[in-house]
């Protein structure tokens, strides 16, 4: 009779999904949105963007009474953006973001693309898709 204390076998294993913070620098020129989606796949992991900041030169998203997009070409202060991309539901990525324009008007919208102006910094939460 082995004693539990001594029986590897009975062992508990964590098997959690591992969270991390990070910080991510997206480059200038580089899409946010396509970044954090490639960083995803990449590390098998969902991500949460919690926050970020930085300077953008153009940002497309979907209005509700349009079937096209809208772009802006300008250069656009990213005040706050949240979303979530998760590889093991293929086609999911959603994102909020405030922006404003050098006028000092807001905009709040879902976007799909955000071209980073300058190095554009996110803080984001990983959780790891691998088991464990």
């Amino acid at each position: 009779m082995s004693s539990a204390a001594g029986d590897s076998n009975n062992t508990p294993q964590n098997t959690a999904p591992q969270a991390t913070f990070m910080v991510l620098e997206i480059p200038p020129g580089m899409d946010i949105v396509a970044c954090v989606k490639h960083f995803a796949q990449t590390n098998n992991a969902s991500v949460n963007v919690l926050s970020g900041c930085g300077m953008l030169s153009r940002v497309a998203y979907r209005h509700p009474s349009s079937p096209h997009p809208v772009i802006l070409f300008e250069p656009l202060n990213l005040v706050s953006i949240a979303g979530r991309v998760n590889p093991a539901e293929p086609g999911y990525a959603y994102f909020t973001t405030t922006i404003t324009r050098l006028n000092g008007s807001v905009l709040g919208v879902r976007p799909f693309h955000l071209l980073a102006m300058d190095s554009v910094v996110l803080t984001v939460l990983v959780t790891s898709l691998a088991c464990t």
